[in-house]
């Protein structure tokens, strides 16, 4: 019978009925999909020395609304990117607006995001 409250000791060391090794993984390229600030992703940026001679992170703040249009402005699926303008030269920013396709009411989305 297995022990359901196994000691730290017993678990480190007795290989539980639910057991299943791990996958060796073996390739020439390898994708890492956790996230920039991921356990993985900062070992390897230590490992490897990744974060040398790079940019910083920056971090942007944004607002977004939701406005019900006249269908005869809406174009569901039409989608606008726009960078820079009003902001100046030096700054990052951009704005966006979505055309969504969901139910009969036609609603688009506007954003504006800067750094």
């Amino acid at each position: 019978m297995i022990d359901p409250f196994p000691s730290p000791q017993q678990r480190l060391f007795v290989l539980q009925a639910g057991f299943a090794r791990g996958m060796e993984l073996h390739a020439r390229l390898t994708l890492f999909g956790e996230g920039c600030h991921g356990s993985l992703t900062k070992s390897l940026f230590h490992q490897f020395n990744l974060r040398h001679s790079c940019q910083p992170q920056t971090y942007g703040l944004g607002l977004k609304e939701l406005w019900e249009v006249e269908p005869a402005k809406h174009f569901p699926g039409h989608i606008e990117h726009t960078i820079g303008w009003p902001a100046p030269n030096d700054m990052y920013a951009g704005s966006f607006t979505y055309h969504l396709k969901e139910g009969d009411t036609p609603l688009v989305a506007i954003g504006y995001v800067v750094s």
